[in-house]
């Protein structure tokens, strides 16, 4: 279990990070909330192991390298760009008392990040020996966060193109799967909960990937990027829904003219 001042300071953290984004009038801070606050609580039970072993290593750094590369990404669009559309629509869904409704929001977003803090806790805590699955995890871990950030990549090039404004981008992972990034997402945190595997832990760290799995396909992630896109790019998006898997790649359909 994560110890009681560790939450208190996530909370804490959560709290200012929500006087910041009024400050600045960026709502979508909390994403970077949650992602980073992951990264801090688990490297602060790692440091305060009292045995460290390899397997510890190699799950830390992939912690550490998943937080400071989504939570980069997250700051640098955050403060460079308008706010996401996702949060000016729920401020005008709110009403009058938004303010107060975000404040929780900042709060729940502490308690998800516990969450997966207490996934990577779980396998942080398994004292089996090394053995060949945890170096599988750690490549499965490795190439889902190199994909996920191929996939960013190309969407970025793709989009940073003036006569690709209006279009769908099909290039790369992109041509297997409408959200390539959200796929292999989902793919990290399976690699992480499996470092709990052969432990009384396992059946609670896979709650994690599944509660990832459920956010980004049924609620945050796909449903909002989906109407997003048909939004913006119409037909030419309807017709890239019907070619390309949702979610898990796939062999895109050849759609007869």
């Amino acid at each position: 279990m994560l110890s009681l001042p560790l939450i208190s300071c996530l909370l804490i953290y959560a709290a200012i990070g929500y006087l910041f984004a009024l400050k600045i009038e960026k709502i979508g801070l909390m994403d970077f909330i949650w992602a980073s606050a992951i990264g801090i609580g688990a490297t602060t039970i790692f440091f305060n192991l009292e045995n460290i072993s390899l397997r510890s290593y190699l799950i830390i750094a992939l912690i550490i390298a998943w937080s400071w590369r989504l939570s980069k990404h997250l700051i640098v669009r955050i403060l460079k760009g308008k706010e996401d559309r996702r949060y000016v629509n729920l401020i005008g869904y709110l009403g009058n008392h938004w303010k107060v409704y975000v404040f929780f929001f900042f709060m729940f977003q502490i308690l998800l990040s516990i969450l997966f803090i207490s996934c990577a806790n779980f396998a942080l805590l398994n004292l089996n020996s090394l053995i060949i699955f945890d170096l599988l995890f750690f490549l499965l871990g490795f190439f889902a966060l190199s994909a996920e950030s191929i996939a960013d990549n190309q969407l970025k090039n793709f989009l940073s193109s003036k006569k690709n404004s209006n279009a769908v981008c099909k290039i790369g992972l992109w041509r297997y799967s409408r959200h390539p990034n959200y796929f292999f997402e989902w793919i990290f945190w399976c690699a992480i909960a499996g470092f709990s595997i052969g432990t009384s832990f396992f059946y609670f760290s896979i709650a994690a990937p599944i509660l990832m799995y459920l956010f980004l396909r049924y609620f945050t992630g796909v449903p909002f990027a989906e109407k997003s896109s048909l939004s913006s790019k119409g037909n030419a998006y309807r017709i890239y829904q019907n070619e390309t898997s949702i979610f898990f790649p796939k062999r895109p359909k050849k759609i007869k003219p």
